[in-house]
């Protein structure tokens, strides 16, 4: 006998605190519900593990920050709370771009990294992965150069997926690929 799901799709709005996860759940396109808040990260792991068995596809998405993606007016002020901006020594027409500030939320910094390093795998076609292909896959490449291509991989996708939210843009439209539903 074939394992009927409950519902097509989830979607999880989930927003991490020092002390909880917030989560807000939408069940096949309805009105969202109010949000649940877990103290620990099994029952938050739990909760989300019961969604998984009732629905055909659980759909995840970390707000950033108390006020969401709608709160930043440009690609600038994303990369700035990322922490993934470089730093820079300019004096008159010299102009020298450092390290990344490390001035943002170091979370959410370490979560883009992750999913950089996963869309090397899973997108490979995605532009700012196709643009650093070669320090990425290489062998022969320094450790610290892989780095510094990652880190300009993740705060393109910072800038893309909140431009994604802000419905400025299609998945398509920047380079991603999504798994059609079924049903």
């Amino acid at each position: 006998m074939i394992d009927q799901k409950q519902y097509l799709a989830v979607k999880l709005g989930i927003d991490v605190h020092a002390d909880s996860y917030v989560v807000v759940r939408q069940v096949d396109g309805s009105t969202p519900q109010t949000s649940q808040k877990f103290r620990t990260r099994e029952s938050f792991l739990r909760f989300v593990s019961k969604q998984q068995s009732e629905a055909e596809q659980v759909y995840a998405c970390y707000e950033a920050g108390p006020f969401g993606w709608s709160r930043f007016n440009n690609r600038r002020q994303v990369s700035s709370y990322t922490g993934l901006c470089p730093s820079e020594h300019s004096s008159g027409k010299k102009r020298r771009q450092g390290h990344i500030t490390k001035h943002g939320n170091p979370r959410v910094r370490a979560k883009l990294v992750e999913c950089a390093w996963r869309l090397v795998r899973y997108q490979p076609d995605y532009p700012p992965i196709q643009k650093f292909r070669a320090a990425l896959l290489e062998k022969k490449t320094s450790p610290a150069a892989r780095k510094k291509a990652i880190v300009a991989v993740a705060r393109r996708l910072a800038v893309d997926l909140w431009r994604l939210f802000t419905d400025q843009t299609t998945p398509e439209q920047i380079g991603l690929l999504i798994k059609p539903s079924i049903g």
